[in-house]
């Protein structure tokens, strides 16, 4: 166990095992690639369950200040694409899904022959929320990123109650 401060430690539970991974991976891989009317694929306990319990300590619930709120016909939510606002574990997750390890398991799982380039700014990305009486609707996402104009290839969502 490593120790950051007297109030945060890190502990092999905080990090995501590649062996792991490459075990979704041969489990998953033909069922992401031939799903219909789209490629995709629901993987349940995707994540350590102690890593998303930290995970759910830091998140703010209602009382998230200065996160952005969208009031749309597709979506009435709150969002965070700013680390700043972000716990230490919330963190360590996103740059864990950023590594080179993971994008290699993204891109065997999907099938995109291009290497997947992480985005580091959470451009449509981050922590979203919904609140009661929110929802989020069957949308489009934007398919072109406005900063690294690069095109967008896959989502990632992870929810969790």
């Amino acid at each position: 166990m490593i120790t950051l401060s007297s109030s945060q430690n890190i502990n092999s539970v905080d990090f995501l095992d590649p062996a792991y991974f490459d075990n979704l991976l041969e489990r998953h891989r033909i069922a992401y690639q031939t799903a219909d009317p789209f490629p995709h694929v629901v993987i349940d306990n995707f994540l350590p369950v102690d890593l998303l319990d930290k995970i759910l300590t830091e998140f703010p619930g209602e009382n998230a200040i200065d996160w952005q709120k969208f009031a749309a016909a597709s979506e009435s939510k709150l969002a965070s694409r700013s680390e700043l606002q972000m716990g230490y574990h919330t963190r360590l997750l996103l740059y864990q899904l950023n590594s080179s390890f993971f994008l290699n398991f993204l891109q065997e799982l999907t099938g995109i022959e291009e290497a997947i380039i992480p985005d580091p700014h959470f451009e449509g990305g981050g922590l979203h929320q919904i609140t009661p009486g929110g929802y989020l609707k069957v949308h489009v996402d934007f398919n072109r990123h406005s900063r690294l104009n690069l095109d967008r290839r896959i989502n990632l969502l992870i929810s969790f109650k």
